[in-house]
């Protein structure tokens, strides 16, 4: 059996000073030695303003923090594996191969998109309860071919990137990572398990049924034309229905559900990853770096 496909995005965090250029070029260069088989080119980017390398590349898995300075760097990794599975977190302390925990995404408002007819009884496919409140309403009266819902979440899902070029170990150097526009970001298996801070919603079960099956051919008897996910008011995650219908006609529509995603370190929830970025960006802001561990 084949290693599986690693799509690996890393911060290094110096532990005194500020970083600069040849440190982030030196770090670059001992991860691709270190990986056998890279995939895809690595991309890098430097965060002067917040003091930290940002890495993205894929490769297979494989010791990938040999002769690393841990004494004088903290680095984190968000990843996910073409095998399948939640993408992960964790902080890399040596290198020791160990893998993290789940990782977990948050959204604050869905947009659903379709013709309006389909919008204002879509809600009983995804929300439990029929009474007039905020969300009845916003379905019941779409604007035009869109609902907005203000919904706080979490959900977890794997999701792969498509990095770069191939079949080069040069790393080059980026202004910034726009997953949603620049690459071919993709979740192969769709959104496993979402939670909602609001009760009602068994919207899981939706893309479980349909939307889960991203890529696949199904058929559906709604027009619904696309679900979007945002943070921030950022859109973080999109799910567009792609119509292979014969002419477009008749009742029952054929195609399938085309994935992008841009989850990425800033809708990452995980508690033990927000404690430590807050604390260094508090420090840095200070004008004080302590020197920790």
């Amino acid at each position: 059996m084949s290693a599986s496909s690693i799509k690996k995005s890393i911060r290094v965090f110096p532990k005194e000073g500020t970083i600069n250029e040849m440190d982030a070029l030196d770090i670059c260069k001992q991860l691709i030695k270190n990986c056998k088989h890279l995939e895809n080119q690595l991309q890098y980017r430097i965060d002067f303003q917040s003091n930290y390398i940002e890495m993205l590349f894929t490769a297979t898995d494989g010791e990938h923090y040999l002769d690393i300075d841990f004494e004088k760097y903290h680095f984190w990794e968000l990843a996910g594996s073409s095998y399948g599975g939640a993408d992960w977190i964790k902080e890399v302390t040596s290198a020791v191969n160990k893998r993290g925990e789940v990782a977990f995404y948050a959204f604050d408002k869905i947009e659903f998109i379709g013709n309006q007819e389909t919008l204002m009884d879509f809600y009983k496919t995804i929300y439990e309860f029929n009474y007039e409140n905020r969300i009845t309403r916003s379905f019941k009266s779409p604007q035009k071919n869109k609902v907005e819902i203000d919904i706080k979440g979490i959900y977890t899902a794997n999701t792969q990137t498509e990095i770069g070029g191939e079949d080069t170990r040069t790393p080059q150097r980026k202004d910034r990572f726009n997953l949603l526009k620049e690459f071919g970001t993709f979740d192969n298996r769709g959104i496993e398990t979402i939670i909602f801070e609001e009760r009602g919603f068994f919207l899981q079960e939706f893309f479980l049924d349909e939307i889960g099956k991203v890529g696949s051919a199904v058929s559906k008897i709604n027009d619904l034309e696309e679900v979007i996910f945002c943070f921030n008011n950022k859109k973080i995650r999109t799910y567009k229905w792609i119509d292979n219908s014969p002419q477009k006609v008749g009742k029952h529509r054929y195609g399938y559900w085309k994935c992008n995603n841009a989850d990425w370190w800033e809708n990452c929830i995980n508690p033990e990853w927000i404690k430590f970025f807050e604390g260094k960006q508090t420090a840095e802001n200070s004008g004080y770096t302590p020197s920790l561990r």
